[in-house]
């Protein structure tokens, strides 16, 4: 859960590990979600080649969908920060909305999971 916490780690990936701590929806998992609703760290994708326009395999309809699906998250998150990301999740996967009060969060998550 230390992860997601770890500001060394490109933002992106962040995300990713709030994508795996959703789906074991475990009091730790949405602990460690709830600690990084104040993260103003800005989403950033990784630069990376298979998303340049002249990489050889491109059109290939694998690595297309993957770069179709990589381009319409990074859309989403665009000048969105982790801790903004982290709060939409909470409140999609809980049904409930408490801000950004990290302790409202926490009390909530400790009293149903």
């Amino acid at each position: 859960m230390q992860t997601l916490k770890n500001s060394s780690l490109p933002v992106e990936d962040r995300v990713y590990v709030m994508d795996f701590l959703l789906h074991r929806r475990t009091r730790a998992a949405m602990t460690a979600m709830t600690d990084v609703i104040d993260d103003k760290t800005p989403f950033a994708a990784k630069p990376a080649l298979i998303y340049e326009n002249d990489y050889p395999l491109r059109d290939h309809p694998i690595v297309s969908d993957f770069v179709s699906q990589h381009e319409e998250e990074v859309e989403k998150y665009k000048g969105k920060t982790l801790g903004q990301i982290a709060l939409e999740r909470l409140k999609k996967a809980t049904k409930k909305d408490f801000g950004i009060d990290k302790q409202a969060w926490q009390k909530w998550v400790k009293n149903h999971y």
